[in-house]
């Protein structure tokens, strides 16, 4: 288990796959599809075993080219020094040219690549204008912060190549007619582009011997590392291509036992070890139940603790529930009643055609105006406050000493219809008088009534505070 398994993929049953999934996508072709020359990639879908515990990128080279002549290439070139932008591509344009480079359509230098494509826009733009890219790897590092996060989610990452590289087509041709493969460490399945639907199936099925070959080869696993492999296009289903046998799940199993032997092996002096010390501690168990027997344990008396009050449960006071209305039926009734007399006027003077329609229409708009008294009343009305919220006001103030509240009351009756008649007699003295020159009498008078009543007030207060 060592070394990694071969996949072996039949031949003929490839094809067979191949020739299906083409029948399949020209049946789904339309005739807007085929006057664009619109073709459709063909993938593997790899399922692994195991999820890799490292991510890993297989750069796959393929001995027919999985990309059609109308793709658009874009090439990221380093700034040369003492050179503006303009300069540097038309170096690398020249220089492409000598080396025999035809499949690159569009040279976009560092520093150009800064400034024009900065917005989000102009990068959305760049994405969807091209089918690749390809860049310096003298430049790799500094590009991440500069293309945003749209080319790694799309998978339209750039490729770097060696522009000074000797052999410099071969390269390029590698790279933009060859595949990668990204393995990542978060699932167990990876997808590889392979082919288009515009190749042959002889084509489509060497590419996809190679991908096998290259993926089996390069990945970073042991044992058995492949389970299933698909192929599929963008609009079809899965078709598998290979499927691996379970004989080896026993061999995995017997694996895990021989894992965990030497374990239990070294452990068994331990438990053996932990079985004495439970024997001993038995035996002291057991001699502390022997002295037990012999001597008698006192018995524990509960104490009796003094019976606490029954708590007395209040019940709950069911207050009166209104339906429909609810309170205060009166104010609704007359506030309705003033908006249809108000509604009314107003029509009259809206359609009546009278002379005085100014009137009726102001005469309305006043008596639907007052109708929100009667509404105001009847909202208010219907508030419902809990009676623990009403003991301020002064119909439910809790008094303790009704007799002192009594005596209160009286005295203050006392004194104000003492105060008053006192102003009556005075009056009416007066009007006898008809401006008679008895003034002093009159006060003497309303001196004395004044002084009798607090007399007598007084008094009565003494004999109800000593009854109290």
């Amino acid at each position: 288990m060592a070394d990694k398994t071969e996949v072996a993929l039949d031949r003929t049953q490839v094809k067979k796959a191949v020739q299906a999934l083409q029948a399949f996508l020209k049946t789904k072709s339309t005739q807007d599809s085929l006057l664009l020359d619109d073709t459709q990639q063909i993938s593997l879908l790899f399922t692994l075993w195991k999820i890799p515990k490292q991510a890993q990128t297989i750069r796959i080279p393929l001995p027919h080219g999985q990309r059609t002549d109308t793709d658009e290439v874009c090439l990221f070139t380093r700034d040369e020094p003492n050179m503006t932008p303009d300069q540097t591509q038309r170096f690398y344009k020249r220089l492409l040219e000598e080396k025999g480079v035809k499949n690159v359509s569009e040279i976009i230098p560092y520093k150009l690549l800064k400034t024009e494509y900065k917005p989000h826009e102009a990068k959305r733009r760049l994405l969807g204008n091209f089918d690749m890219f390809i860049s310096d790897d003298r430049i790799r590092r500094l590009l991440p912060s500069h293309l945003g996060k749209h080319f790694y989610e799309r998978k339209k990452e750039p490729l770097c190549v060696n522009l000074q590289s000797k052999h410099l087509a071969r390269d390029i041709q590698r790279v933009v007619q060859g595949t990668s493969l990204k393995v990542t460490n978060r699932g167990c399945c990876c997808m590889a582009r392979v082919a288009h639907s515009s190749m042959t199936a002889d084509e489509v099925t060497e590419n996809i011997e190679a991908t096998v070959q290259t993926v089996m080869a390069k990945i970073r696993m042991k044992g058995q590392v492949m389970k299933i492999i698909h192929i599929k296009s963008q609009s079809s289903v899965a078709l598998p291509i290979y499927t691996s046998s379970l004989s080896h799940i026993s061999a995995l199993q017997q694996a895990d036992k021989s894992a965990t032997t030497p374990k239990e092996k070294g452990g068994g002096a331990a438990k053996k070890q932990a079985k004495k010390r439970g024997g001993e501690a038995k035996q002291t168990v057991a001699t502390a139940e022997g002295k037990g027997e012999e001597e008698e344990v006192p018995q524990l008396v509960p104490i009796e603790t003094p019976s606490k009050k029954p708590k007395l449960e209040v019940e709950p006071v069911m207050e009166r529930s209104y339906g429909g209305i609810g309170r205060c039926k009166c104010s609704f009734w007359f506030a309705v009643a003033h908006d249809i007399l108000g509604i009314f006027i107003m029509m009259v003077g809206v359609f009546g055609g009278l002379a005085i329609h100014d009137l009726f229409i102001y005469a309305g708009a006043i008596v639907i105006f007052l109708s929100l008294i009667w509404w105001v009343f009847w909202y208010s009305g219907n508030i419902d406050v809990p009676p623990e919220e009403l003991e301020d006001d002064v119909g439910m103030i809790k008094l303790k000493n009704h007799r002192l509240s009594r005596v209160v009351r009286r005295v203050s009756s006392r004194l104000s219809s003492g105060i008053r008649n006192s102003f009556r007699k005075n009056g009416r003295s007066v009007r006898e008088g008809n401006g008679r020159p008895s003034h002093a009498g009159t006060d003497m008078r309303i001196s004395t009534v004044h002084d009798s009543t607090l007399a007598s007030s007084s008094k009565e207060l003494e004999m109800e505070t000593l009854s109290i």
